[in-house]
């Protein structure tokens, strides 16, 4: 599994918003 914090590493995680990034992620995944 590639998250976008994995794909993109010049921005801070907390900018992407919302609920935990890779949480989201991963309930899309399941």
């Amino acid at each position: 599994m590639t998250t976008t914090g994995d794909r993109d590493q010049n921005t801070a995680l907390h900018n992407f918003g919302g609920k935990g990034l890779w949480t989201s992620q991963l309930e899309e995944l399941l």
